[in-house]
């Protein structure tokens, strides 16, 4: 099965509505990987609509094998597959730069630290005449192939694909040189042929009436055990705001959900951690969502197994929530321990029947009294 993880990148473009951000990329080990190769293609599509582009830019940072004992041998780049361009496009390679070997001060993405740059840039060197157009079809542009040193998974370290001057987004780049920020999910990639324990399909954040709602999605889970939800107000320092249990082991997609109601200005990353405690970041994501003027929230509405009660408070406190139906009896008793700050409480509803229902809390303190539905 190929292993997808979208990635930051750079795509000159011509004529893009900045307001758009149409315009997705990702980084796919496909199935020619092995133990001693790892083939890693480069595609792009619109999200909605067509698309024009002139070229395609990117930097890709590796690491060197011998970080792992098994080798004492750098790993390397031994070919790159971009005949879509040069022959079918027609760009040339007048203006094609490939950098495969650069030497880099480390960085750390992801909890990884990279010492080596792969870059790639490619232009049409007739100045237009080849424009191509994109559409909502993934479409591989190139390919580059590394040669994988190391005896275990990943045989070949991590490779990422590095982001740009604009720090948390990723930048299109129109026929003038404007950047475009948009929205992409980037993880560090194993380089090699393997398991990942967790496969991420999704990581969004979007903002409502009640706060910065994350969205993520797993496409297969193998000894997952949690994934925790932090926070940062500059980018740099972290907190832990709360936790969501994992699936465990899954071969389906799960998709998962938590509401921060402070909001605001922020930094928000996920740190996905396995059963025997190694851990992978997904990329970070800024927003600038209004803070909330609700103390409590409810999702998903409407509810079908579980129910979320978010509870922001400034005081530490227990209550009791209490389910009732639309004739006012009660349905479920829950205690529960309210803390200062972000409270989030699941509430399993998957024995109740489809229709109307309120949630009301038993402290004066903290006002719950809100309407919820059930579906079947």
């Amino acid at each position: 099965m190929n292993r997808i993880i979208y990635v930051a990148a750079l795509v000159f473009l011509f004529g893009l509505d900045v307001a758009s951000q149409n315009v997705e990329a990702e980084i796919q080990v496909d199935n020619a990987t092995s133990v001693s190769n790892t083939v890693v293609n480069f595609r792009v599509r619109t999200k909605v609509g067509t698309q024009q582009f002139l070229g395609v830019s990117m930097y890709f940072v590796y690491q060197q094998a011998n970080l792992a004992p098994q080798s004492t041998t750098n790993n390397t780049v031994v070919g790159v597959n971009d005949a879509l361009l040069t022959t079918t496009y027609l760009w040339g390679t007048a203006l094609r730069t490939t950098t495969p070997f650069q030497s880099i001060t480390p960085v750390i993405y992801d909890g990884q630290s990279y010492n080596r740059r792969y870059v790639y840039i490619n232009a049409d060197e007739t100045g237009g005449a080849n424009v191509q157009t994109l559409t909502t079809t993934w479409v591989t542009l190139f390919s580059i192939t590394f040669n994988n040193l190391q005896a275990s998974f990943p045989q070949g370290g991590y490779g990422y694909l590095q982001e740009t001057a604009d720090f948390i987004n990723a930048s299109l780049t129109d026929e003038v040189g404007a950047n475009i920020p948009i929205d992409v999910t980037s993880l560090s990639v194993p380089l090699g042929s393997g398991t990942l324990p967790v496969t991420f399909t999704k990581y969004d954040i979007t903002c409502n009436d009640k706060g910065a709602l994350l969205s993520w999605s797993t496409g297969s889970e193998q000894n997952s055990s949690r994934f925790e939800i932090q926070r940062s107000l500059n980018g740099v320092d972290w907190t832990s705001i709360d936790n969501v249990a994992a699936a465990g082991n899954s071969t389906d997609q799960r998709n998962y959900q938590y509401l921060d109601l402070y909001g605001g200005t922020a930094f928000y990353r996920i740190r996905q951690v396995d059963i025997d405690g190694r851990f992978v970041y997904t990329a970070v994501k800024r927003t600038e969502c209004q803070k909330s003027q609700y103390d409590v929230a409810l999702y998903p509405v409407p509810a079908r197994d579980n129910l979320n009660v978010v509870i922001r408070s400034e005081i530490n406190t227990r209550t009791e929530i209490q389910i009732l139906d639309i004739n006012g009896r009660s349905l479920r008793r829950v205690a529960v321990q309210i803390n200062k700050g972000n409270n989030n409480i699941q509430l399993s509803v998957g024995n109740l029947p489809a229709g109307q229902y309120m949630l009301v809390g038993s402290d004066p303190s903290i006002q719950i009294n809100k309407k919820f539905t059930i579906i079947r």
